[in-house]
């Protein structure tokens, strides 16, 4: 697992230190990506800043990652698939039936072709089906071009709370 230091005014990173995927001595379970990635949270994450926001594919889009990263003052913005978030999704559907789901439409020129990104969003969702879970927004992208072909779709759940202002 490689961290790096991004921003989107910036076309390089920072790489920071790595945490490698390796067996773990005493362990019953094979080592994976996302128990390197506690492991790199317990040792590096304190010396960054509280407002660091994480950014991660589907596999960290896990409640013990999430709540790891909020008790460390951090924040989060993950890949939220529907496949591994049904819980999530029923809700974001119910609130779609209620008329409750958030949206923005914004039409941009880039220097060759226009583009229509529609962005949805749903505050105070739970990321999973338990009594104790983890309230996440979830908001989607979807990008398309003038003949309404989908150029870009995806979804996130974060700890941000958006609306039509920042939800950009």
């Amino acid at each position: 697992m490689t961290p790096v230091i991004v921003s989107p005014k910036q076309s390089s990173v920072i790489p920071l230190d790595p945490e490698f995927v390796t067996p773990q001595d005493g362990s019953e379970k094979q080592d994976y990506e996302l128990a390197a990635s506690k492991r790199w949270l317990k040792k590096e994450a304190d010396g960054l800043p509280d407002n660091t926001t994480f950014l991660g594919d589907d596999l960290y889009c896990k409640q013990p990652f999430c709540e790891q990263l909020i008790q460390m003052n951090k924040h989060f913005i993950l890949v939220c698939k529907p496949d591994s978030h049904k819980t999530l999704y029923e809700w974001v559907d119910d609130f779609g039936r209620l008329g409750e789901v958030g949206s923005v439409i914004i039409n941009e020129w880039t220097r060759k072709k226009k583009l229509r990104k529609q962005y949805r969003f749903v505050n105070q969702v739970p990321l999973r089906n338990t009594d104790d879970a983890l309230l996440v927004t979830w908001c989607e992208l979807t990008i398309t071009d003038k003949e309404n072909n989908v150029i870009y779709r995806n979804s996130f759940a974060t700890d941000y709370l958006l609306d039509r202002k920042n939800i950009k």
